[in-house]
């Protein structure tokens, strides 16, 4: 069985004060042992901010035993898919239990919505949909809304 990572959960690991680190290590070993794991570009690139060079950030995943796979075109059909619906809803949502949230203007009342998220949030959830199956993730919110089909660990 195969899970892709998200960025929050290295960065607890390599992070020597986070909170969840030890709980992400323990979840990322149990990963291992049940199968592959596996990040896509977006993760990497963003874990790429905490080392000097891209050979740094290559070492720290393989002596983690993590894989590197590109996303295909169709995992990024998907994420496309996956943020227009995000756009079209224009709600504020939990990143933690996906609830909307609805905001008004306290002046006038108007619905105020944000984007709380960019589409390579959902390049992470699309690859792993289509690469793993399973994202391990604190960010279970808005994954389990707009990628209900993935298995969120």
């Amino acid at each position: 069985m195969t899970v892709a990572l998200d960025t929050n959960i290295l960065l607890d690991i390599i992070s020597q004060n986070a909170e969840h680190r030890h709980s992400s290590i323990q979840k990322v070993r149990d990963a291992l042992r049940d199968g592959e794991v596996t990040v896509g570009e977006v993760v990497f690139a963003e874990l790429s901010p905490s080392f000097a060079n891209e050979a740094s950030v290559r070492a720290f995943l393989d002596s983690v035993g993590i894989s590197f796979r590109a996303s295909s075109a169709q995992a990024l059909h998907r994420a496309g898919t996956a943020f227009r619906a995000y756009l079209q809803r224009r709600v504020f949502c939990c990143a933690r239990c996906g609830t909307s949230v609805n905001m008004t203007c306290p002046n006038c009342g108007t619905s105020v919505t944000g984007r709380q998220h960019v589409v390579a949030d959902f390049m992470i959830g699309a690859h792993a949909l289509v690469h793993a199956g399973r994202l391990l993730t604190r960010d279970r919110g808005y994954y389990g809304m707009y990628f209900p089909e993935l298995v969120l660990v």
